[in-house]
């Protein structure tokens, strides 16, 4: 059956006994803490990283790696400024001052076009503007996101000097710079990732996909009016679905990486739990069924809650999800307590009882001075001794929203929204997030799917005959593929790829092109695969099916060293594919980061 069919799509208002409640009392308290000692004292900007040290809060403004900060570091410090006025941490008029001296630090940064770079240096020196380092990338993600938390601000302090700051400050930029103005758009109508103002090479990556934290930068340039409503309606939604050990069906529209805070971050500011609950609370709920049940099957622990942080017991940014509803797949497997922070309003009791069990399997998890450490390894109970202000602002952002929630208070939703419509922009924006209830993938959700196409007889479809044109891609200047097709007598030909995916990050393949093959009686692509022993081969690689660029379904196949079976099921309605690829990444190649895979008997079925 499809778990969560019977349920209501409404919020359901926390009942909390007073235990519970003082627990997360005790919890926001030192989470407000913590953040409060990121900011830098000359800027009131929060630094990106500090180190614990004798169990407390440890900046370094000389070090200008971790004394960094980013156009989302910023956006979270005045959310910060927002929830510790409402939360009662900070008095109206502390809040109010602290966010004009932050103004007062944004205002004298240098950007491009109008934007921000993704990284200054905050030396703690007062009277000295922060300036660019260690690139000069300009990140469409990372704007949108301190633009969104701009118009919260505003919406929280309206009619002020502050307010009238920052509509001056929002109409600096033109997101038209990272859409139409993009030389390589190729009329693909989505936002590019960003800009490199050194090389002044657009980034070749876009936010094509709906169901990640880059959805608001979207909302935000079509609420300015920058780029049309079609790039919000163009994003994929691509549906998975994952078998818990109950072995129920959980469908998800996919995120990028499989990570709960792509999910369910943006509506800590978008709010569209409340809005479309249809799609984005069943959404949201079916993504924490999915990671809790990930979390049994990993460890003892059963602790949850996989998204991108630092790898336990190192300094080491890296990403991870669940692999198995990803578009991309990463290997880390540690838990980062700002995820379950994120899913406080969807399921309070259950994130309660993740944050004890995180406590019991490292007691130094937790500590009053500043709240959860970064990250903490499910089986060994490692932690990581840093904190970033990305993921400690996305738990004050959580935990202060649902306390103020609870109170029957303004949430940062409520704020952003002041803002919207004060602008006039509220009905344009509530109206294309209502309407992704309608939207085939979300209702997919919780509305019974078609029944499977018949047994036709239909012989299957050679797809090594049938191909147009074949060719090999990498990622420019870090990656490698070849190919070649070996025929053999009486049997199938093979595909023959050659890969290099040295380098962090890359990714190669082979993609292979077709005249629009009908797949309406199809029920799967089978073909048999290997790796090579003796040259090596990846854990996974990545076969993915589409028509007119966009996905019609994916699948991470592990490899052996002698031919296995393998198959991609279709999703039920799919018509037509142009395009099969096998992508070898190196995130999934685990130790042989150069190989050969062989491929045969690629067929429809």
């Amino acid at each position: 059956m499809k778990a969560g069919a019977e349920e209501s799509a409404v919020v359901k208002p926390a009942t909390l006994n007073q235990n519970q409640l003082a627990y997360l009392k005790g919890i926001e308290a030192a989470t407000f803490r913590g953040f409060k000692k990121l900011l830098d004292p000359a800027t009131d900007l929060p630094v990106d990283i500090a180190s614990i040290t004798q169990g407390d809060v440890s900046v370094h403004p000389e070090n200008a790696y971790y004394s960094k900060t980013s156009p989302t570091n910023i956006g979270l410090g005045f959310i910060y400024l927002i929830l510790a006025r409402d939360r009662g941490y900070l008095s109206e008029d502390e809040a109010y001052q602290s966010a004009l001296r932050m103004m007062d630090a944004l205002e004298k940064l240098k950007t491009h076009e109008g934007f921000l770079f993704n990284w200054y240096h905050l030396s703690g020196e007062k009277g000295k503007i922060p300036e660019v380092t260690l690139d000069h990338f300009v990140s469409s993600l990372d704007n949108g996101d301190l633009d969104i938390c701009l118009m919260a601000v505003a919406g929280a302090f309206p009619q002020t000097e502050l307010s009238n700051r920052i509509d001056a400050f929002l109409k600096k930029n033109d997101y038209r710079f990272f859409f139409s103005k993009n030389p390589d758009h190729r009329d693909n109508g989505m936002i590019s990732v960003g800009y490199d103002a050194a090389k002044e090479t657009y980034h070749s990556a876009d936010y094509s996909i709906f169901n990640i934290e880059g959805r608001m930068t979207v909302l935000v340039a079509i609420l300015k009016d920058d780029i049309p409503d079609s790039a919000w309606k163009k994003q994929g939604r691509l549906v998975r679905t994952y078998t818990t050990l109950q072995n129920e069906t959980v469908p998800i529209v996919a995120a990028w990486g499989g990570s709960l805070y792509e999910t369910l971050f943006a509506d800590e500011i978008l709010g569209g739990y409340k809005i479309a609950p249809k799609a984005f609370l069943r959404n949201a709920q079916n993504m924490i069924r999915i990671h809790q049940d990930k979390g049994k099957r990993i460890s003892k622990s059963g602790i949850w809650g996989f998204s991108n942080g630092e790898v336990p017991g190192q300094d080491r940014y890296e990403m991870t999800g669940v692999s198995e509803i990803a578009y991309n797949r990463f290997p880390g497997e540690f838990v980062t307590p700002y995820s379950s922070f994120l899913a406080l309003r969807y399921s309070p009791e259950a994130v309660i009882e993740n944050f004890k069990r995180i406590e019991v399997l490292n007691p130094k998890a937790f500590n009053p001075q500043y709240g959860f450490t970064d990250s903490i390894d499910p089986k060994t109970g490692v932690i990581n001794r840093q904190i970033l202000s990305l993921d400690k602002g996305m738990e004050l952002l959580s935990i202060g929203n649902f306390m103020n929630g609870l109170e029957g208070k303004k949430e940062i939703p409520d704020y952003f929204w002041d803002y919207a419509k004060s602008r006039s922009w509220d009905g344009k924006g509530k109206a294309l997030l209502k309407e992704e209830e309608d939207n085939p993938s979300f209702r997919s959700l919780h509305e019974p799917q078609n029944a499977a196409p018949a047994d036709h007889d239909l012989p299957a479809v050679d797809l090594m005959e049938v191909r147009q044109d074949m060719g090999a891609f990498s990622e420019a200047g870090r990656a490698k593929a070849s190919f070649q097709i070996i025929e053999s007598a009486g049997n199938s030909p093979t595909l023959e790829i050659q890969y290099d995916v040295s380098q962090r990050y890359s990714y190669s393949g082979v993609y292979i092109h077709y005249n629009d093959l009908d797949v309406t009686e199809r029920r799967s692509l089978f073909f048999q695969i290997k790796g090579d022993e003796q040259e090596g081969f990846p854990e996974t690689i990545k076969l993915e099916l589409k028509y007119q660029g966009e996905y019609v379904q994916f699948e991470h196949i592990p490899l052996k060293s002698t031919w296995t079976d393998a198959q991609i099921l279709l999703p039920v309605n799919s018509q037509k594919v142009d395009e099969v690829t096998f992508v070898i990444e190196n995130s999934a190649a685990g130790k042989n980061r150069k190989g050969k895979v062989l491929i045969r008997s690629l067929a429809l079925r």
